[in-house]
């Protein structure tokens, strides 16, 4: 049992009071008392230079060695004499720092005199400016968890004042306790004007109602919050901030992780804009209009708005402007619309992009679609100034008004439908979407998927129709397609190529009749062996890129000479994209195919196709052709055209050719073959061989 403490001065309650608290932690049954001592700072100058022993409890005393003094004998001597070896490890340096800043420590007591550390420690109970309450104990659980929290106190202090994130140590209620540098700058207040109110008097007040989930905190000990925040000069800064349960001194706090997440914010910001804008013009997307469209739709649904519409709208042959003034322009036009039709729609709808030369507004109220679509007309009536000349711009609209079961995907279909009517109509006009119109637009989907189905089944297949000499010599046939309908019977062109355009299935037709004419021909040609054949190329097939390599594996799998194939194109697709077509017939004039221009006369002839495009052959539409022998002026027309193709070398077609006068005015104009149902009608490949085929010589 340890003995009384011995004492001098006014340091024994001290002694007493912590000797007490050390044996109720021993318990009755430990070993032997710690001892407890009290040291009263020595100063020299105003520097704390050592400790005197003020007062001490009994108990033994091994810190030096097994000859250390007996407690009374410690009373009134300096640390540094009983300890000298103290001086040199640092340990009264740091009991002196201990007495001049208050801030208790736990010192580790080194081997002395060659004998390993036992686990002694030194710990300072209390330390007030004159007075420093040590202990020398075996090191337990607990104390390595206070000397842990002792010595990790410097590097706490210094993180927290360095941290390049607002720190705050926060009562349980929020009130501020303690605020970092790096949180001071952030909100822009020092940290007096900080310290004692709560995050939630600091808040932005539209963020008021964004408050820390006190259940979750309760539950995980953690909770995120992200809110905007006032500085001092009263900005907004948003902050993500992360609070967590500090235990400290048997009472909870809260510790609160403070970032900006401003940029953060803009960036986000930023990133949803381009997500939901066109980024050539600014306007709304397709993802966003649909979101907005969607929307309308609900609170149509709901009662609380009218039904809305949707105007689709769409640039007239906004391509030609593309190839003949370059991107760059029509980028210009594009935005300058967007502009026009901003101030012309104005609060009564949204106006977005969907992409290339197409617009969609978002009528609020369809009741006035029909009167904006035409207000958006008429802001189209005036020539746009583009690259230093007045460019004048068309634009059809199709025009779409919901219905309670409508979708924003039905009905932006429902609008593109009428577009199309539109265009169909002649452009420079808006068609609104009516049952009719619907069921004409239904029949022809079901007519796209016949034709497809048609397609793969080899139901398509060309007829011909011979091309003679002005002597009735078959010089060649010109491949004419058909659809051997198998409910509908035989289908001229007219009944399906529009699908096959729309649909884009016309390449895959053009690329089958391709191959069927030219195999046909190889077999004419075994008694024929200067027959040719002449296919029409649709311009959508001209511009697809691989017109070339469809010829040459058509010639190839056949086994025909180039030479044995003419390519018909109309004037209509030397207007798409010159530098396109003229590569592709030039390839195509260097293999050996010759090129005809079929339906001259008609639509955009002009002379620099003939000097542009390097044709071989001129095909006079069946209009001048037909009318020559009732009409002086076809008359002249249609010699001046033969002329016109003899003076540049090109063998001249006369098309229409349905009876002997007609022939007889064809001939007359110098035309060099003739086309016609006088010649022959398109009949299948079958019929043709047999025509071809050689009558039998009487048998004696």
């Amino acid at each position: 049992m340890a003995g009384p403490p011995h004492r001098r001065g006014g340091g024994w309650d001290d002694v007493e009071q912590a000797t007490a608290a050390r044996a109720a932690e021993a318990g009755a049954a430990g070993p032997r008392l710690p001892r407890v001592a009290v040291l009263r700072p020595v100063r020299c100058d105003g520097e704390v230079v050592d400790l005197c022993v003020e007062a001490v409890s009994d108990g033994g005393w091994d810190d030096v060695s097994s000859q250390a003094p007996t407690g009374a004998q410690l009373v009134g001597r300096l640390v540094g004499d009983v300890l000298p070896q103290a001086r040199s490890d640092g340990r009264l340096a740091a009991l002196c720092a201990v007495a001049a800043t208050g801030t208790p420590i736990a010192l580790s007591r080194p081997a002395l005199h060659g004998r390993p550390d036992t686990g002694r420690r030194v710990f300072v109970q209390r330390a007030t400016g004159d007075r420093v309450v040590v202990a020398v104990r075996p090191l337990g659980e607990d104390d390595a968890r206070r000397e842990a929290e002792l010595q990790a106190g410097p590097r706490w202090q210094r993180a927290f004042a360095e941290a390049p994130v607002g720190i705050a140590v926060a009562s349980w209620d929020g009130v501020l306790l303690e605020v970092n540098p790096a949180l001071c700058m952030l909100f822009g207040r020092p940290r007096e004007d900080l310290v004692g109110r709560t995050f939630h008097e600091l808040s932005h007040p539209d963020d008021d109602d964004r408050r820390l989930d006190r259940a979750t905190l309760e539950r995980t000990g953690r909770a995120e919050l992200r809110k905007r925040f006032l500085t001092g000069d009263g900005r907004a800064v948003w902050v993500r901030s992360v609070v967590a349960v500090l235990h400290e001194d048997g009472e909870r706090r809260l510790l609160n992780v403070v970032e900006d997440v401003g940029e953060a914010q803009r960036a986000q910001r930023e990133l949803s804009r381009m997500a939901s804008s066109d980024p050539l013009t600014g306007l709304p997307n397709r993802v966003e209009l649909r979101r907005q469209v969607r929307r309308a739709l609900r609170r149509s649904a709901s009662g609380s708005a009218p039904a809305p519409a949707l105007l689709y709208l769409d640039l007239d042959h906004f391509k030609v402007i593309n190839d003949s003034l370059g991107h760059d322009a029509g980028d210009r036009l594009l935005r300058r619309l967007a502009e026009v039709f901003g101030e012309a729609v104005g609060d009564a709808g949204v106006v977005a992009r969907l992409g290339g030369d197409e617009f969609v507004v978002l009528v609020h109220d369809g009741a006035g679609a029909e009167a904006l679509a035409e207000a958006l007309l008429a802001a189209l009536g005036e020539s746009v100034r583009l690259a230093g000349r007045d460019v004048a711009v068309g634009m059809s609209i199709g025009v779409a008004v919901s219905e309670p079961a409508s979708d924003d995907e039905g009905l932006l279909r429902d609008a593109d439908t009428a577009l199309y009517a539109a265009k169909r109509a002649g452009r420079r006009r808006w068609v609104r979407l009516d049952d009719a119109l619907r069921a004409r637009a239904l029949a022809r989907l079901d007519d796209e998927a016949a034709l497809r189905f048609g397609l793969a089944a080899g139901e398509l297949v060309p007829h011909y129709q011979p091309i003679t000499a002005v002597d009735g010599t078959w010089e060649s046939c010109e491949a004419l397609v058909r659809w051997n309908h198998p409910q509908r019977g035989v289908l001229p062109p007219w009944a399906f190529l529009d699908v096959a355009e729309e649909s884009g299935l016309v390449v895959d037709l053009g690329q089958q009749v391709l191959r069927r004419a030219c195999a046909d021909l190889a077999g004419w040609r075994r008694t024929h062996p200067l027959l040719t054949v002449a296919v029409n190329v649709a311009a959508r097939h001209l511009l697809s890129g691989h017109l070339v390599d469809d010829v040459v594996q058509a010639l190839d799998a056949a086994g025909l000479p180039a030479s044995a194939l003419t390519v018909e194109i109309t004037e209509t697709a030397l207007l798409t994209s010159d530098d396109v077509v003229s590569a592709t017939l030039q390839c195509l004039r260097a293999m050996g195919c010759r090129i005809a221009l079929d339906d001259f006369g008609t639509g955009y002839s002009s002379l620099t196709h003939l000097r542009d495009f390097q044709v071989d052959v001129l095909k006079v539409d069946r209009s001048f052709v037909a009318a020559a022998p009732t009409s002086a002026e076809a008359t002249k027309l249609l010699r001046a055209v033969c002329q016109l193709g003899r003076g540049l070398d090109l063998t001249v077609v006369a098309e229409g050719v349905e009876d002997a006068e007609v022939r007889a005015a064809a001939v007359a104009a110098g035309a060099h073959l003739l086309q016609g149902y006088l010649l022959g009608r398109p009949a299948p490949a079958g019929e043709i061989e047999r025509a071809l085929a050689p009558v039998p010589s009487p048998v004696d």
